[in-house]
């Protein structure tokens, strides 16, 4: 173990990548025992064999040994044991070592005092190159060998179960089980766990004979529990909350690793199986059970010059839900060696062999800067936070597993390589304590039976409440907790304790384990209780106890009058309850009688002789009694000094006072206040209006409620000054030409009342005059670009009197302004004339200037004074921009300038627009329409018509591609319209408006008759008659004919279905076509003809056939067969049903009907003619 831990502080690029090398091979689990158990423990074990540095946020305690060091664990005497590699010869172990002892165990104390404890035989019989320490439940220190003891497992030995009974600084060693072939419990690399039932717990590596786990008790009772099949198991175990063992296992191949549940009675199964493609990282390094029930672990990780597989730190219940809560990259790359732990503020530790800053470790890993190793946090929740990194120094490199000490504080092991870089002298190692200002992890605390915290010395034989708490224990391994109590100075457990040993119950939950005991220690003297939790951490709590009773407070601090004072008197000794009484307590303190806590806030200053009595609870009762002086001291003060006062104006002004107690009392004690003010005895406020300017100075006394009075004085001053006469500035209303203007001009200071006058040489806006009182009212008539300087002087009414000067800015704006102003649309070649735009405000009269914005436009227009735009007749079509200057009649004129857009347009085709209509003589209702076309003489023109009647709009249509618009209308009554047609024109053709068109309308008045008034049909069949229709009253326009509502079966059409008519064709005709068939129902039928008859004389007919038939065969009837008889019965129910539902018939039934002809005229029935139709049965 020795050389290989050289070969690795020494060549650690070497011995990893031979190690990541056999991994990437993934050669089969047999061929690749021999070289994985000497890589991945070398790894492992070397790796974990190194330091802990200082992070320049924390305190880092580190106490050098012999050799480098295994996890530690804190025993009942408070002090930490680890075990080491061999450094010497040893039998037995040519399998790693060619020198070498066997291996040693260490005790160091919490103040850094190293101890060999024991040294294995040189001759390998007690085992070699222990693994990790635990404590058992009786609070000996145990552990297993990797090899050595008896013979087997090739030779080597399969190792021991040792225990070892720390006295001080030297143990008493005894071998509890020799391993041997047939255990299959050889060659463990983990630390053993102590299960819930009181047996230790560990798994195999199983190099020769596979890999297992088994459980041993404290006495040798060894129980093979099962075999594992699936990888190899290179860290200790974790029993859950469900009482289910957990762990992780080493795939053996590149890929993967498990996490694996086994049940105490041995039956494994896997919780979860990380991917082959290591996107939850490889090799899981063992667990620890959190708050949420979840295991949390971390898997190996690469170095950095291999950046294979990250560390990732993760969590997965129980069930197999697996989450990923930190990947390391690149840069920040870790190696991971051992399980981790929560810590007692509920977070996950673990130690990072390899990695973190790169730049460390440059004198053993040289350019491949893998880091020295680090302390890693990471929260439930994912939050990773580096807690310590790992540099060169005394320090150490390389951190292994962590424990938390009794202290809080985080404890790993650690490797002392550069002092021996260069040699292969044996390496030293560190314990490194961590200081995070962590709570403990095991916390213990006494309690009477009141509940209430033990804080001195306790009468013995008073039964005790021993509280504890193990923040961090979520699993059942982290909760099983065992009581001791520390020897005393011969070695022996003081019986006088009380009983507080074996193991303690309690509740689980997220804050951890917690619960109490009963405790009655029963004589004098100081005893240590120990609480020992998961076999690696310790809690202690000290108790005096003492017959005597006695007041241990030996002097009380000051207090000050009206401030909270509150301090106890300790007590030692007694029994509890007690009650305290006090004499001669300043006013205002009073004593706690169950405390003995003396408060309250002072009411008088001086030096009091309190005299504290105490009795306990015992029988007779114990006194005890004490004269303790108490002081209180004066805190009336006077702070702050007074502001300077203005003459004639309110002053309010005053010191302030603290302290002291009840009422004050103010007064001028020397000197006094200016004249005009005043002092309030009780306030202390000082107030008024000084009535000249002065300095005054006095001395203000305050006393307070107190017998005797605190008194306080302080001496201070008040300057008075007259206000000095200033004119006040910048309240003007701004004013506008034209318009009234009011203002003001104001003053302070001096005496009023003021008189005001413009100063001398200074002028004012025109049209402006003062007034006396400073004010001013005008209407302004000119205006001024920037505000108007106006310069006053004011006098005052004092005697002398005062005088200043001032200038107040009063601007003045103009209002003169152009109203919003838009001009027509030119056209070319035709007169243009636009309205002059509108002015307003300013002084009038106006001037206007018009300017264009191209030359052509001054050559073909022309301005007006009053702005307006003239021209015989535009040239030049385009869009223009016209710019107007408006100037009123002030002596400084105001300007207003805006352009605006003027467009003149081309010459447009003029065009002729003609209108027609379809029926120019129609009758009242009937649609006529209108079409409008419009002529040019090239071009297709676009635009809307509108039709007009008179100068009624009748309607407006868009022109079509071919010039065309057009309009459907009718009128309602009769008589002539006079109609035109109106082109509105577009950018390329003019307007035009067609001649009149003249629209006779006409009542409708025709006569129809039909011949013959009566047509003889037979059923289904049809026939024809004659409508003759003639108009009267010169009607022209269409005629149509249509039946109104028929009977069933029954239609009619019309041939033609309409006539024409006009002045030259007065009357026409049309034949009407009855058709009295096919129907669709016989319900349709008439009643009273013979229905019935025929389907019975069918039925009779079918019966005869049948009987004949039935003779021809010489077959009687009743020898029919059932077919003919159910044919027979058949028919006759046919013919019986029809005969009652009438005949069927495509036609209409016979009878007389009436059919409605209508003559409609332009949408309307102006008559109707009946004609009679008479059905005849066929």
């Amino acid at each position: 173990m020795t050389l290989l831990l050289l070969l690795l502080c020494r060549t650690a690029r070497t011995l990893l990548r031979r190690f990541w090398i056999v991994r990437l091979a993934g050669p089969t689990k047999a061929s690749l025992l021999p070289l994985l158990f000497a890589s991945a423990q070398g790894l492992l074990y070397t790796l974990s064999l190194c330091g802990l540095p200082t992070a320049a946020a924390q305190t880092t305690t580190a106490y050098s040994t012999p050799v480098a060091l295994s996890t530690p664990v804190q025993a009942a005497d408070g002090n930490f044991y680890t075990a080491t590699s061999p450094t010497s010869s040893c039998n037995g172990s040519v399998f790693f070592h060619t020198t070498g002892n066997c291996g040693a165990i260490y005790q160091i104390t919490p103040t850094g005092v190293v101890s060999l404890v024991h040294t294995f035989a040189s001759d390998g019989t007690e085992g070699f190159d222990p693994n990790p320490l635990v404590i058992g439940p009786d609070g000996n220190i145990y552990g297993m060998t990797q090899g050595g003891g008896t013979s087997g497992c090739s030779t080597r030995g399969c190792g021991t179960f040792f225990k070892i009974v720390a006295n001080g600084s030297s143990g008493t060693f005894s071998t509890v089980h020799f391993f041997s072939d047939a255990d299959t419990g050889a060659e463990s690399l983990a630390q053993p766990i102590l299960g819930d039932d009181g047996y230790f717990y560990e798994p195999t590596f199983g190099i020769t004979n596979g890999s297992a786990i088994y459980n041993i008790s404290p006495t040798g009772d060894f129980h093979l529990l099962t075999l594992l099949t699936a990888g190899y198991p290179t860290n200790r175990l974790v029993q859950g909350a469900d009482h289910n063992f957990y762990g992780s296992l080493y795939s053996g191949t590149v890929e993967g690793g498990y996490i694996f549940q086994m049940t105490p009675s041995g039956v494994t199964s896997t919780v979860y199986a990380l991917p082959a493609d290591n996107s939850a990282g490889i090799d899981p390094t063992g667990l620890a059970q959190g708050p949420d029930g979840y295991l949390y672990g971390w898997t190996l990780g690469s170095p950095n010059h291999y950046p294979y597989a990250p560390a990732t730190a993760f969590k997965v219940s129980t069930s197999g839900s697996f989450q990923t809560l930190y990947t390391s990259s690149a840069t920040n790359t870790f190696v991971m060696n051992s399980p981790p732990i929560f810590g007692s503020d509920g977070n996950l530790y673990a130690s990072a062999v390899l990695g973190g800053d790169l730049s460390a470790c440059a004198a053993y890993f040289g350019s491949n800067h893998n880091g020295c190793g680090a302390i890693l946090q990471v929260t439930p929740s994912g939050t990773f936070k580096v807690v310590q990194q790992f540099v060169e120094g005394d320090k150490g490199q390389f951190p292994q597993q962590p424990t938390q000490g009794s202290d809080g504080k985080i404890v790993a092991a650690a490797s002392h390589y550069e002092k021996n870089a260069n040699t292969t002298a044996t390496v030293p190692g560190v314990l490194s304590m961590l200081d995070l200002n962590l709570p403990a992890p095991v916390q213990l605390s006494f309690a009477d039976g009141n509940g209430n915290p033990i804080t001195g010395s306790i009468q013995p034989g008073v039964p005790l409440t021993l509280k504890y708490k193990v923040p961090g224990a979520y699993s059942l391994t982290a909760s099983q907790c065992y009581a001791f109590v520390q020897p005393d100075a011969q070695g022996d457990v003081p019986a006088a304790a009380g009983t507080w040993t074996g193991k303690q119950s309690g509740t689980t939950d997220a804050t951890g384990f917690y619960g109490s005991a009963q405790v009655t220690p029963t004589a004098d003297g100081t005893y240590t209780y120990a609480l020992t939790c998961g076999g690696t951490t310790s809690g202690f709590v000290t108790l005096n106890l003492s017959s005597k009773l006695q007041i241990t407070t030996s002097s009380l601090p000051n207090g000050s009058v009206s401030k909270a004072y509150t301090n106890p008197i300790l007590i030692d000794g007694g029994k509890s309850p007690y009650k305290f009484v006090a004499d001669g307590l300043p006013p205002g303190i009073t004593i706690d009688p169950t405390s003995g806590l003396l408060a309250g806030k002072p009411t008088q200053f001086g030096t009091y002789q309190t005299t504290i009595a105490v009795q306990d609870s015992s029988t007779p009762a114990l006194t005890a009694g004490r004269v303790l002086p108490l002081t209180i001291d004066k805190s009336l003060m006077l702070s702050g000094s007074l502001k300077n006062a203005t003459v004639g104006t309110q002053y309010t002004g005053g010191l302030t006072a603290t302290g002291g107690f009840g009422t004050y009392k103010w007064t001028i004690s020397a000197g006094a206040l200016p004249e005009g003010l005043t002092l309030n005895a009780t306030t202390g406020v000082i107030s008024g209006k000084p009535t000249k300017g002065e300095k005054a100075t006095f001395s203000i006394t305050i006393t307070d409620g107190e017998n005797p009075v605190d008194t306080v004085t302080l001496a201070t001053s008040i300057s008075t000054v007259a206000p000095p006469l200033m004119v006040i500035g910048g309240d003007f209303v701004d004013c506008t030409v034209g318009v009234l203007c009011d203002n003001q001009f104001e003053a302070s200071g001096g005496t009023p009342p003021y008189t005001w006058t413009v100063a001398p040489g200074a002028t004012l806006p025109a049209g402006m005059t003062l007034a006396s009182d400073g004010s001013f009212s005008f209407k302004p008539i000119q205006y001024y670009d920037l505000p108007f300087q106006i310069e006053v002087q004011v006098t005052d009414s004092s005697k002398p009197a005062l005088t200043a000067t001032g200038i107040d800015a009063l601007t003045i704006t103009s209002s003169l302004k152009a109203n919003p102003y838009t001009l027509p649309v030119a056209t070319v070649g035709q007169a243009y004339a636009a309205p002059a735009p509108v002015a307003t405000g300013g002084l009038p009269p106006y001037t206007w200037l018009v300017i264009g914005s191209d030359p052509s436009v001054k050559g073909e227009y022309g301005a007006k004074a009053d702005g307006s735009l003239y021209s015989p007749g535009p040239k030049t079509a385009g869009t223009y921009t016209i710019t107007y200057i408006l100037k009123d009649s002030e002596k400084n004129q105001a300007t207003v300038q805006f352009s605006v857009p003027f467009t003149v347009m081309a010459a447009l085709t003029p065009t002729t627009t003609t209108l027609s209509s379809s029926n120019t003589t129609a009758g009242t209702g009937m649609n006529v329409t209108l079409t409008a076309s419009v002529a040019r003489s090239a071009g297709v023109p676009t635009g809307k018509v509108t039709f007009y009647n008179g100068t009624a709009v009748l309607g407006v249509s868009t022109l079509d591609a071919t010039g065309s618009a057009s309009l459907t209308t009718s009128f309602g009554a009769a008589g002539s319209y006079s109609l035109t047609a109106q082109y509105s024109g577009d950018a390329g053709f003019a307007g035009s408006v067609s001649p009149a068109l003249t629209e006779t309308v006409v009542t409708p008045a025709v006569t129809a008759t039909a011949n013959p008034a009566t047509l003889t049909v037979t059923s289904g069949k049809s026939g024809t008659l004659t409508l003759s229709l003639s108009g009267t009253g010169g009607y022209s326009g269409i005629v149509t004919f249509t039946c109104g509502t028929l009977p069933s079966h029954v239609s009619c059409s019309f041939a033609p279905p309409s006539l024409t008519l006009s002045s030259s064709v007065t009357s026409g005709s049309s034949t009407l076509t009855v058709s009295t068939g096919p129907t669709a129902t016989a319900l349709m039928r008439r009643t009273g003809l013979p229905s019935r008859r025929a389907p019975l004389e069918l039925a009779g007919l079918l019966g005869l056939t049948l009987l004949w038939t039935s003779r021809r065969t010489r077959l009687r009837l009743l020898q029919l067969s059932p077919m003919a008889l159910l044919l027979i019965a058949f028919a006759t129910m046919t013919a019986l049903g029809l005969s009652g539902c009438g005949t069927a018939s495509p036609n209409a039934s016979p009878g007389t009907y009436a059919v409605p002809v209508n003559v409609v005229v332009g949408g309307a029935t102006v008559q109707s003619v009946t004609v009679s139709v008479v059905v005849m049965q066929q």
